[in-house]
């Protein structure tokens, strides 16, 4: 009669393993067709490289505002370069930085 406790026994543990795994085969199923969330910028920042110097990313520590957007350059540096560009280089360069 042991024999037989211990058996039943050790078939409901492989029961509740499977049943485990199922559910949780489930759950990547439904991750991998849930939508992507969308891409935000930066703190803020309506850029992701900086548009004095697009080869580094733009960071948020150094951030001017332009035309009502918040733009993030790479460092402070870059400062006075952007300071110097007029509006339709600000554009260009922000443009391209995005």
């Amino acid at each position: 009669m042991k024999n037989r406790s211990s058996l039943v026994l050790v078939a409901a543990c492989f029961g509740l393993l499977a049943v485990g795994c199922d559910s949780s085969s489930k759950d990547k199923k439904a991750d991998a067709t849930a939508p992507a969330a969308p891409k935000q910028a930066n703190m803020g920042i309506v850029n992701t490289k900086c548009p004095v110097m697009p080869s580094h990313p733009a960071g948020a520590k150094v951030v001017t505002e332009h035309k009502g957007q918040k733009v993030g350059l790479c460092c402070a540096g870059c400062m006075p370069a952007w300071n110097k560009m007029n509006d339709e280089q600000k554009d260009a360069a922000l443009a391209a930085a995005k």
